[in-house]
């Protein structure tokens, strides 16, 4: 068998092993099941053009959110992987390019007799031919890994938005309910002064003396608690601003939100809303692309090198025309025996493609439930803060009427105490249950996919909900 026989007999043979895996590799794929509406009939609409303009909140939490957006850490650590995936992107582009190289080496031997330099300078080129379109592969899954990471970003970024705005009104709920219990020992103290009082001319007696003063200790310590509360809400909100936590951050303002009803959209729209969920996306599809990359790293590889130089013993002759060489070489290889390894690779990267279908799944099915819920208790808390409000304002009047006829004798001062029980718990649970309201709408707006890059506009409030 000449030399030439042997050659094309072990090209036939490679290709011949190849054709029994020249079966392309399907692509992997987890549909969710998605409905055709939410289940809240009435928020179905078309969806709006951006959400966080509904984000319409004071003045101060606009330049919080660019602080949060600009140094919280965690957003610092997301910019710096989207600027590695980038890098990468680029590290593998340049594999689809012609490497060149160039070199100079100096060699001097001694055989015993005589010794004798040789001092080499010249180029290396080399190109592997993407003649099945592997390096393309490559470079699409890369391309893929940047843009999940980006949109990975873009839902940090969003999600902090988020995150500031409901830790800016949580400051203010605290701040209020301080406001609330610190108004009430004041009150209470003056009771205790007229009570003490009308016992010194005997018109009480001493229980209403003890009630009272009992009434003030327990305000104090309450008070005490809400201030608590206070500083950890404003050490949560610095936390997320990059700031240290002092706890000495405050909210100037009220409780201003747009709260009119918001279109939701489709369900189906949310796929292409939600960065996580692109994200996620891209990173299936990336996985598919490397799935096509282990494929056909069992197909023949062309590369082509090439190399142009001079060798001399004089360093000053290197570059005479004569001292110059050139050559250029055609390797095709194919893999003939490899253990399985290039079969195990592919069926890891099948493996990982289908974790990454099923991570598509879970993030779309919680996106679903994360706006159900947020639409479902959107109805729940209207009604509550319409019912607390009217609770809130009754208990009010009570409460000054009871005083009133305590003082005119009418009745006993338990009963005031109870219609102060009554008014105070019907206040803080109406400032509790605002809060939650706004709470939730910056939820719902998080999870129809608000758009990071429109932040909370200042304005003053569309409807009365700051007069409630």
């Amino acid at each position: 068998m000449t030399r030439k026989t042997a050659y094309l007999y072990t090209l036939t043979l490679s290709f011949g092993l190849l054709g029994c895996s020249l079966q392309a590799p399907q692509q992997v794929e987890l549909l969710p099941p998605i409905a055709a509406n939410w289940s809240v009939g009435h928020q179905n609409a078309p969806v709006a053009a951006q959400f966080m303009p509904q984000l319409k909140a004071l003045s101060g939490l606009h330049k919080l959110v660019l602080q949060g957006l600009e140094k919280n850490p965690a957003l610092l650590q997301s910019q710096a992987k989207v600027d590695a995936s980038m890098a990468l992107l680029k590290q593998q582009q340049a594999q689809r390019w012609p490497q060149i190289s160039a070199y100079l080496s100096g060699r001097r031997q001694d055989n015993g007799q005589s010794i004798t330099d040789n001092t080499q300078l010249g180029i290396d080129a080399s190109w592997e031919l993407d003649i099945w379109g592997k390096l393309d592969d490559a470079s699409r899954a890369a391309l893929l890994d940047a843009s999940s990471q980006l949109n990975l970003l873009k839902q940090q970024q969003l999600e902090l938005t988020a995150t500031i705005a409901q830790q800016w009104f949580n400051l203010l709920a605290a701040q209020r309910q301080y406001e609330l219990i610190h108004q009430r020992r004041i009150n209470l103290a003056n009771n205790l002064l007229i009570i003490e009082e009308g016992y010194q001319a005997g018109l009480n007696g001493s229980l209403d003396v003890f009630l009272a003063r009992a009434d003030v200790a327990g305000a104090q310590s309450s008070e005490a608690a809400k201030a608590d509360e206070i500083k950890q809400a404003s050490r949560a909100l610095q936390l997320s601003l990059g700031e240290y936590p002092t706890g000495t951050l405050r909210a100037d303002g009220t409780f201003s939100l747009n709260l009119d009803q918001l279109p939701a959209g489709l369900p189906s729209q949310i796929l292409q809303r939600r960065p996580d969920i692109q994200g996620a996306q891209d990173t299936l599809s990336a996985a598919n692309a490397r799935i096509s990359v282990a494929y056909k790293e069992k197909f023949p590889s062309l590369k082509l090198t090439s190399g142009v130089g001079s060798s001399s013993p004089e360093l000053n002759e290197l570059l005479r025309a004569d001292s110059l060489l050139w050559n250029l070489f055609a390797n095709l290889s194919t893999p003939l025996f490899n253990a399985g390894l290039l079969e195990a690779r592919q069926q890891q990267q099948e493996a990982l493609a289908l974790a990454a279908a099923a991570n598509l799944q879970v993030t779309v099915l919680n996106a679903f439930q994360q706006v159900e819920a947020a639409l479902s208790k959107e109805v729940t808390l209207v009604e509550q803060l319409d019912k607390v409000s009217v609770a809130a304002q009754n208990s009010l009047l009570a409460e000054e009427l009871a005083f009133e006829q305590y003082q005119g004798g009418l009745v006993d001062y338990v009963t005031v105490l109870e219609a102060q029980r009554r008014s105070f718990d019907s206040q803080s649970a109406r400032i509790n249950i605002r809060n939650q309201r706004l709470q939730n709408r910056i939820e719902l707006l998080l999870a129809l996919g608000g758009d990071p890059e429109t932040l909370p506009r200042t304005t003053s409030p569309t409807n009365q909900e700051s007069a409630n």
